[in-house]
C-alpha cells in the first residue's frame, strides 16, 4: 500500500510539474513588465505564494533580506529594499517575447523585432568560457545577455525614457 501511494504521489507531482512548465509555455515577455503573471513590482510574498525557490542555486541574500531569487519554475528576480521585483531574467526556453525570440535562440534572433536601439556590453568572462554580451533597450525595458552564438537570457527591467 505505501509503494502504491508513493507511486500515486510521483505521478501527480509530475502532472502538477508538466502543467506549469505548459502553462509557462504560453507565457508571453511584455517589455518593461514582465511576463505571463510574473510582473515588476510584485511582492516577494506575491511571486512565492505560487513559485519555487530552486533549492540548488545560489540565492542573493544579505542580512535575511533577499536580493536575487532564482526559481525553479525558469526565472530569476532581482528584488529591491522594500523586497519588489525590479528586474526579472527569464532563463529557460519556451518564454518568448510577442515576436517569438526566447531562450536559445540565435544570438542576434531579437534584431528584427527591437531593432539597433540597443546599449551593447562586452561581460568579463574567463578565457576558456565562451564571450558574453549584454544588449540592452533602456527605453523599451528589455534585455538580452548572450553567451557564444545563443541568448542565455531574457530580462525585463522598467523602462526608462
Amino acid at each position: 500500500m505505501r509503494k502504491l501511494c508513493g507511486v500515486a504521489l510521483s505521478l501527480l507531482f509530475l502532472l502538477l510539474s508538466v502543467g506549469v512548465a505548459e502553462a509557462q509555455q504560453d507565457w508571453t515577455i511584455t517589455p518593461g513588465v514582465g511576463a505571463g503573471p510574473i510582473k515588476l513590482g510584485m511582492s516577494l510574498k506575491e511571486i512565492e505564494a505560487n513559485y519555487h525557490r530552486d533549492p540548488k542555486a545560489d540565492h542573493c541574500i544579505f542580512h535575511g533580506r533577499p536580493i536575487w531569487i532564482f526559481y525553479k519554475e525558469g526565472f530569476q528576480v532581482n528584488y529591491d529594499a522594500k523586497q519588489k521585483a525590479m528586474q526579472i531574467y527569464f532563463d529557460k526556453p519556451g518564454i518568448k517575447t510577442p515576436g517569438g525570440v526566447q531562450v536559445g535562440d540565435l544570438s542576434k534572433s531579437f534584431l528584427p523585432e527591437f531593432g539597433n536601439g540597443f546599449i551593447a556590453h562586452e561581460l568579463p568572462t574567463a578565457q576558456a568560457m565562451p564571450n558574453q554580451y549584454l544588449y540592452v533597450y533602456r527605453s523599451k525595458g528589455i534585455g538580452f545577455q548572450i553567451e557564444g552564438e545563443r541568448i542565455k537570457f531574457i530580462f525585463v527591467s522598467p523602462a526608462i525614457k
